[in-house]
C-alpha cells in the first residue's frame, strides 16, 4: 500500500458505516468467569476513557513481556531466564487478556462501538499471538531448532487466520466450547508462571514413551499442533457447512420461484465451489511456506539459527498485515484483495536470501543483513497501514482514536445496530 494513496474505496464506506458485529462465545471459562470478572472490574473504570486506550495498553503489557524475556534470551533465545521474569511474564499476559475483554465492554458502556475498535483489536491480537509465540518458545527451550519455532509460530498464527477467514465467509465470529482466546491464554500465561516456580530444566526432562524419548517440551509442541489442526479443521467444517446451507437455500427460492413440478435434485445435496471458499487462503499458504523454506535452505551460521526470532517477527508483521487487510474485507463487505506485493516480494526473496547462505557462505553477514532490512521493512509497513486504516476511519466515522466520542442522540441508533447478538461481548471486542 502506497503511504500516501487513500485506502478506503468509495464503494466500501456506506458498508463500513452499516456494519454491525456478530458474534457468539461458547466457552464456559468466558461465560462464567472471565466475562463476570471483567462486568465488575468495567465499573471501576472512568466513563472519559477511550475503548482503544485500553486496547493499546493491553497491547504494551505484550511488549512489554516481550522485551523482558527476550532481553534475557538472548540472540539465539537460548539463554536462561530468570525465575521472576517468567512468572511476571505469565501475569502481565493474563492481564492483558483482562484489558482485552474490558475494552469492548467499555465500549458498549459509553456507546463508542464502531467498527474501528474492531480493528484495533483484532489488528493487536495479530501481532500479538506472533510475539507470544516467540516468547513461548523461548521460555521453552525450543529455541535451539528454528523449525520449532516455525512451528510455535504457525500454531498461533494459522488458527487465528482461519477464524477470521470463517468470519468473513459466514458473517459471524464464532468460538468453540475450548478456544485459544479464552482457555489458550489461560494456559499459555500457566504455562509462563509455572516455568517460573519450577525453572526451564522442567521443560527439558526426558521422558520414554517406550520405543523412543522426547524431552517435555517437544511432547508439548506435538500437543499443542494437534489441537491447532483441531482448531483449523473446525473453522475449515464451518465454512463448507455455511456455504452448503446458502446453496440449498438459494435453491429452495428458486424451486419456489420457478413453481413448477420439477425441483432441482441438489437441494438434498448442494455444491459448494471449494475453489472459491479456499482461494483466499492461498496468500496465507504461501506466507507460510516461504517461511518453511528459509528455514530449510539456511546455513547454520545464517539468521535463522543465530537469531531466529527476527525470522519469526519478519514473517509476523506480513501476516498481521494480510489480516488487517481480510478484516477490511470483512468490515467493507467486499472482495478480499489479498494479492498485496509487499507480502509476495517477502515470501519470495527472503526463501532465495536463504539458499545463498549456502552457496556463498563467505556473504553471510551480507545475508543476514538482507533479513534485518526486510524486518525494519514489514514492521513499517504494518504500522503504516494501521495508522492510514485508523486516521481515515475516523475521518469517515467522525470518531476521535483516543477520546471518547459525545453521547448524542443519534447514539440510541448506534447502540441499537451494535447491540448483543447472543454472547457479543466475545473476547472483549472493541467494536
Amino acid at each position: 500500500m502506497s503511504l500516501y494513496r487513500t485506502y478506503l474505496k468509495e464503494e466500501w464506506k456506506e458498508n463500513i458505516i452499516n456494519y454491525k458485529f456478530k458474534s457468539k462465545d461458547n466457552s464456559l471459562v468466558y461465560k462464567y468467569f472471565t466475562s463476570p470478572m471483567c462486568d465488575a472490574l468495567i465499573e471501576k473504570i472512568p466513563t472519559w476513557i477511550a475503548p482503544n486506550v485500553i486496547t493499546l495498553a493491553g497491547f504494551s503489557l505484550v511488549i512489554l513481556l516481550f522485551v523482558m524475556v527476550m532481553s534475557f534470551g538472548g540472540r539465539d533465545g537460548m539463554g536462561d531466564i530468570p525465575g521472576f521474569v517468567s512468572f511476571s511474564a505469565g501475569w502481565l499476559y493474563y492481564a492483558y487478556h483482562i484489558l482485552d475483554n474490558l475494552d469492548g465492554k467499555q465500549a458498549r458502556r459509553t456507546k463508542n462501538s464502531t467498527p474501528l475498535g474492531m480493528l484495533v483489536d483484532h489488528g493487536c491480537d495479530s501481532v500479538t499471538a506472533v510475539l507470544i509465540s516467540i516468547v513461548m518458545a523461548t521460555i521453552m527451550k525450543l529455541t535451539y531448532n528454528p523449525y520449532y519455532i516455525f512451528v510455535v509460530v504457525s500454531l498461533t498464527t494459522v488458527p487465528f487466520y482461519l477464524c477470521t477467514w470463517e468470519e468473513f465467509h459466514t458473517g459471524t465470529l464464532e468460538l468453540p466450547l475450548f478456544n485459544a482466546v479464552n482457555e489458550g491464554t489461560i494456559l499459555l500465561s500457566s504455562i509462563m508462571i509455572f516455568t517460573g516456580i519450577f525453572g526451564q530444566g522442567m521443560w527439558e526432562y526426558q521422558i520414554s514413551l517406550g520405543f523412543a524419548k522426547f524431552q517435555f517440551n517437544q511432547l508439548a509442541l506435538f500437543s499443542s499442533l494437534a489441537m491447532s489442526i483441531t482448531f483449523g479443521v473446525i473453522s475449515v467444517i464451518g465454512v463448507i457447512n455455511f456455504q452448503k446451507e446458502q446453496e440449498k437455500q438459494r435453491i429452495e427460492r428458486a424451486n419456489e420461484i420457478n413453481d413448477s413440478n420439477f425441483i432441482d435434485p441438489n437441494v438434498s445435496n448442494p455444491s459448494v465451489n471449494y475453489f472459491k471458499i479456499l482461494n483466499s487462503t492461498i496468500l496465507c499458504i504461501i506466507l507460510h511456506t516461504s517461511y518453511f523454506l528459509v528455514v530449510t535452505f539456511s546455513s547454520e551460521q545464517s539468521i535463522a539459527y543465530t537469531t531466529p526470532w527476527i525470522v519469526a517477527l519478519t514473517y509476523g508483521f506480513m501476516f498481521a498485515k494480510l489480516l488487517v487487510h481480510l478484516m477490511m474485507a470483512l468490515i467493507s463487505s467486499s472482495e478480499f484483495e489479498q494479492w498485496r506485493m509487499s507480502i509476495i516480494n517477502c515470501s519470495i526473496v527472503l526463501p532465495i536470501v536463504a539458499l545463498f547462505t549456502n552457496i556463498k557462505p563467505e556473504y553471510i553477514t551480507e545475508f543476514n543483513t538482507v533479513f534485518y532490512i526486510f524486518c525494519a521493512k514489514n514492521f513499517c509497513l504494518w504500522l503504516n497501514n494501521c495508522i492510514k486504516l485508523s486516521t481515515e476511519l475516523c475521518g469517515l466515522l467522525k470518531i476521535r482514536f483516543f477520546f471518547i466520542k459525545e453521547v448524542e442522540s443519534t447514539t440510541v441508533l448506534i447502540e441499537e445496530k451494535y447491540s448483543k447478538v447472543e454472547n457479543y461481548d466475545v473476547g472483549g471486542t472493541n467494536n
